[in-house]
This record gives structure tokens, sequence and C-alpha cells, in this order.
């Protein structure tokens, strides 16, 4: 077996492993019985705790000069995952993991339109068909929101969603723009200070044994060993196989709170839905064979 192949098996290995030990997030984000902000504080400084002991058991003595290598993209890059982590877990909250998991896979179409207007990335025809067709999805489900709650109301769970979405283009256009520095300490900046707002905005953080049982899990467990797998991934893999994968995340993780909880997508949501996964998918074989 050449070398080629057993680095892409070790990046399929590595994005598949990634993808399937995140799926049980969002359930485990609605089992755990506290609010929001409760929840933005321990999952905050578990992510940054679980992170920091792989970061300098990593480097070792070079962990000062990693944190350097950053350099100015550390704030900015902690904002957004900030901002992110505090969308996703508020749209949780307000709407169905379907609809939340579908809307924020959007963020490679988001990515494209930041590259195109702010990186000055030419954007291919095909590219602007899939962003075309996926907001086309995005509509259907905000619609269906709206239709739910009426049209004079909010659906927040479905803006917040889409800022998550935004936020995650951000995120991936900042470490597009460092493919040489490794951003993990960015995630545990930002990670501790959506903890800190947290620990600010919530009456009280103290959980039920079984909640914080499930927290550990969480936050010192699934999101770290996650983040490590599609973090290298890349490395050995297309970015468009790569994207291609993390769809499976969208498609297993509703499926284990439907499992768990009973909750249904509604159909106006797996139509919307089914239309942003066809655009996404099309996109990434057609780039797949681009790259070829």
């Amino acid at each position: 077996m050449s070398t080629q192949p057993r680095s892409h098996l070790h990046g399929l290995i590595l994005a598949i492993v990634g993808v399937l030990v995140l799926t049980p997030d969002s359930l485990l984000v609605r089992l755990i019985a506290t609010d929001p902000w409760t929840l933005l504080f321990w999952r905050g400084l578990g992510v940054a705790s679980g992170l920091s002991v792989v970061f300098l058991a990593r480097y070792k003595r070079r962990w000062r000069a990693e944190m350097i290598a950053i350099g100015w993209r550390l704030v900015p890059s902690a904002m957004v995952i900030a901002l992110g982590s505090i969308f996703f877990i508020l749209s949780l909250s307000a709407t169905s993991v379907a609809n939340t998991l579908l809307l924020i896979s959007t963020a490679p179409l988001f990515a494209a339109l930041i590259g195109s207007f702010f990186l000055a990335e030419r954007t291919n025809r095909a590219t602007w068909i899939a962003i075309v067709i996926g907001f086309s999805g995005i509509i259907v489900i905000v619609f269906d929101g709206l239709s739910t709650l009426g049209f004079d109301a909010v659906p927040w769970g479905e803006v917040f969603a889409l800022c998550t979405a935004l936020t995650l283009a951000l995120q991936f256009s900042l470490v597009r723009a460092a493919r040489d520095v490794d951003m993990t300490p960015s995630v545990i900046a930002g990670s501790l200070l959506f903890s800190g707002l947290g620990l600010i905005i919530a009456q009280d953080v103290s959980l039920p044994t079984n909640s914080l049982l499930m927290v550990g899990v969480l936050s010192l467990i699934i999101l770290p060993i996650s983040f490590i797998c599609l973090t290298y991934a890349p490395r050995y893999l297309p970015a468009p196989e790569v994207s291609l994968i993390l769809l499976l995340e969208t498609v297993i993780a509703p499926f284990w709170v439907w499992a768990v909880l009973a909750e249904t997508p509604a159909t106006a949501s797996l139509l919307g839905g089914a239309v942003i996964l066809a655009a996404l998918i099309g996109h990434s074989i057609y780039a797949g064979h681009r790259r070829r």
C-alpha cells in the first residue's frame, strides 16, 4: 500500500470518528437539566480544561511559542468561537435539534460568501448555485418556524442557528488564513470567554449530580476528542470530503434525540433540510472531482 492511500485512510478514520463522537452533543444538551447560561458556564470550563491538557501534553515546553505564533488572530477567533457556542445553545433551547443542525450545516455556504466578498477569493459558478439552492432550503425552514409561531413573531431558534453557521464560517476563514498555526489556544480562550459570560449571567451555576456527570462527559471527553479528530482530518483529506463527512452529524444527531426524547422533525424541516443537504453534497462531490 502506498503512502497516499494510507494517509487518506488515516484522514477518513479521523473525520468519521470525530463526527460520530460528536453526534450525542445535542442530545446531552437537551438532557442536562439547567438553563442555557449555566450550561454555557460548565461547557466552556470543561472544554477549556480538556483542550488545555491536550495542548500542554502535545507541545510541552513549546506551548508558549505556539500561543505567541497565533498573534492577533487569538482575539477575533476566541470571540467568534464564544459567540458561536452561545448561539448554538440558545438555538437548541428555542427550536428542534433537526432545525438547529440543518441550518448550521449551511456554514460552508456562508464561508464561500465571506471568502468571495472579504477575502477576494474567486467563487466558481457551482458554488454560487449551491449557495442559492441552500438558501432556498433555509427559507423553507424559517418560513415553517414563522407559520408555527405566527408571522408577527421572531423564530429565535432558527435565527440563532443561522448566527451559529455564520460564526462557524468566520472561524473557517480565520483558520484558512492561518494554515501553519495551531489554533487550539483560540478555542481554549473562546471557551473561557463564554464560560465567564455564563457565570456572570446565570443566577445559579449549581447542577444536579446526574447533569454534572453529563456535562463532564460532554465537555471533557466528547468535545475535545471530536475537536482534535476534526482538526487533523483536513491534513489528510481534501476539504470537500471532510465537509461531506461532517454532514453525518446533521443526519445522526436528530436520530438520537428522536430515539430518546421522541422529538420528531416537522415535514417542512425535512423538506428544507433535504434541499440544504442536496446542495452541500452535490457541491462537495463536484469540488472533489475538480481537485482530481
